[in-house]
């Protein structure tokens, strides 16, 4: 049994804006500008952190700081599951447009693409919202969100619309 034209160009595009969300998701994740000062002099990403060119890894670069880094175990491990259920995602849509799409080939990369957007949402949250905090007690200075936090989160966006996709095959 031959396949929509309609139902292999979603799973297409579903594929395509997964394939984007990954590589925009992952380049947010592995660099250093998630959050940085105003004047941009320091800045800081999951697993380093810039003060005034002087770039250390972040874990004891807290543990000088902070005390505790639960926190940024907690983001990091969110942030990782976020990638795992990602790659399966994108791994399953591929495997169903090559084979054919069922409802619950459908079903499973629909679950899998919105639990790795909820998942990597609320890494990258805890990971802003904490790192922002130490590192404005320990400047004195106002730190926001920066170019790899906007690239993180529009992977999650593209892949909250290959969810949507999902719901329309």
């Amino acid at each position: 049994m031959e396949l929509r034209k309609e139902t292999k160009n979603l799973w297409k595009a579903i594929t395509l804006l997964q394939l984007l969300g990954f590589a925009l998701t992952l380049t947010g994740y592995s660099t250093n500008y998630i959050i940085s000062s105003s004047d941009k002099s320091s800045y800081a990403g999951i697993w380093t952190a810039c003060i005034q060119d002087d770039c250390r890894y972040i874990d004891n670069y807290m543990e000088r700081v902070e005390g505790s880094k639960d926190w940024l175990h907690a983001s990091r491990a969110l942030m990782t599951i976020c990638f795992v259920c990602q790659f399966f995602t994108i791994l399953l849509t591929t495997i169903a447009l090559r084979w054919k799409p069922t409802k619950f080939m459908s079903w499973i990369t629909s679950k899998l693409a919105i639990w790795s957007v909820l998942v990597g949402i609320t890494g990258v949250a805890v990971a802003v919202s904490k790192g922002i905090g130490v590192m404005e007690g320990r400047f004195h200075g106002s730190f926001g969100l920066d170019w790899s936090f906007i690239l993180f989160i529009t992977g999650q966006c593209l892949f909250f619309v290959a969810y949507i996709g999902h719901h329309l095959d």
